[in-house]
């Protein structure tokens, strides 16, 4: 996976918007580098309304949804290659609204603070 810039590849074309079931307790736009279906699903069952957006998302697209807090979604690829969403990643933290991510999403909070990715061992990367 060394290079691969796939998350633009596997992201939605277009915003999409998951309704909170029963009472909506939060908003969260998600930035979708290879989300997985139930991701957004599992939020919404906890009253989480979720904003999906494609990985290339501005940060006034995200702040345009009036979230909680912006979540970076998992996905497939070296995290080295998303230029664009470290980008977005340090203006989301510059701009003081609570982040998330998970997997893909987590490693580039790591490299939108300064810090390199590695593939360890057993196909995982660390920070």
């Amino acid at each position: 996976m060394l290079g691969a810039d796939l998350c633009g590849e596997v992201s939605t074309g277009a915003p999409y918007v998951v309704k909170a079931l029963g009472d909506k307790r939060f908003t969260v736009a998600a930035v979708d580098l290879g989300i997985k279906a139930n991701t957004p699903r599992m939020m919404a069952e906890r009253g989480i309304e979720v904003h999906v957006l494609p990985a290339s998302c501005t940060l006034a697209d995200l702040q345009a949804v009036g979230a909680d807090g912006v979540f970076f979604s998992n996905g497939p690829g070296d995290p080295a290659t998303a230029a664009h969403a470290v980008e977005v990643l340090q203006e989301v933290l510059a701009a003081g609204l609570p982040f998330f991510g998970i997997c893909f999403g987590n490693q580039l909070f790591g490299r939108a603070l300064g810090f390199g990715t590695f593939k360890l061992k057993y196909g995982h990367r660390g920070i």
